[in-house]
């Protein structure tokens, strides 16, 4: 998923020129919303057969992708009697295959510094989920779960907001070289070792200066298997999340219940976008970000 965000958004980089307000004296920052034909070029390019066996090929030796110690946002969970109780969801580790699969949809602008990432798969993607689930200041609450899915042919859009740097007008060329969509996708093309694949990757990083997702979209044809199991030492902490209790966090699913497409197929859904924005910025952060530059100029 990080080398899918990283190519698409290379050749965002590639392609643009647009100038915003300036950094400093060589460089500035890509206003997107000025650059529509760039990205009509932009989508053509990204659908041609060529980058779809490069991304294939790119996203294979990656998959499947393993993290792990993801930090996900505390959520609050509803007691009897309007109480409610913090929660604190960490994921221990997560397994994700099928991403060879993915191919590029779309890049649309959404905004001066942001743009909507789509995909899509005609194949199957299956996570394997280990996680964590703690109570603050409450060390006997402590429960550990895990949950596998495979899901057929998904649909994934993710609005990320991105400043990125450009060459400055008159800046000269000897310094600064703004790559274009065609030189781009030459130059991945043409890569035979990860040496490469790597030189290309890391000239393209250092044009940002930071990157967020800011939402996640899902969705998903069918799913072929849905298993959810919780286990803690707290009687009380264990019945809250699956037992009997009216308030119990995560209500029992099938498969065939969230393939009708009714409300339990509106909980998962809601529940992978919400935690799905968190996975997708550890991933910038523990991947990419090390590797942006915030400049536009050339190594000397």
């Amino acid at each position: 998923m990080a080398k899918l965000f990283a190519l698409v958004t290379a050749v965002v980089v590639g392609v643009l020129s647009g100038l915003s307000t300036a950094a400093n004296d060589s460089c500035a920052l890509i206003d997107f919303t000025t650059k529509e034909s760039e990205f009509t070029d932009l989508n053509t390019a990204i659908k041609s057969t060529k980058s779809v066996k490069l991304l294939g090929s790119v996203l294979g030796s990656f998959d499947p992708l393993i993290l792990n110690n993801v930090t996900l946002p505390d959520f609050k969970y509803k007691l009897s009697f309007g109480r409610s109780q913090t929660v604190t969801p960490r994921i221990d580790s997560i397994n994700i295959t099928g991403l060879k699969t993915l191919t590029p949809k779309h890049v649309r602008v959404t905004s001066a510094n942001s743009v909507e990432i789509a995909t899509y798969s005609t194949g199957q993607v299956a996570v394997d989920v280990a996680l964590t689930f703690t109570v603050p200041k409450k060390s006997d609450f402590f429960l550990s779960g895990s949950l596998k899915f495979v899901v057929a042919k998904p649909t994934l859009s993710v609005n990320v907001e991105a400043n990125i740097f450009t060459c400055a007008s008159g800046e000269s060329d000897s310094s600064c070289t703004d790559l274009t969509v065609a030189d781009l996708l030459t130059k991945i093309t043409e890569a035979t070792t990860k040496r490469q694949y790597s030189s290309i990757m890391k000239e393209l990083m250092m044009k940002f200066k930071d990157a967020t997702v800011k939402s996640v979209v899902l969705d998903f044809k069918s799913i072929s298997e849905y298993d959810l199991d919780f286990d803690s030492s707290s009687f009380v902490f264990r019945t809250f999340f699956r037992g009997a209790s009216l308030f119990k966090l995560v209500p029992d699913f099938s498969v065939e219940a969230i393939n009708k497409r009714g409300w339990e197929y509106d909980y998962c859904i809601t529940a992978a976008d919400y935690y799905g924005t968190p996975v997708l910025n550890f991933l910038i952060d523990s991947m990419l970000e090390p590797k942006f530059g915030a400049t536009c100029l050339s190594e000397t």
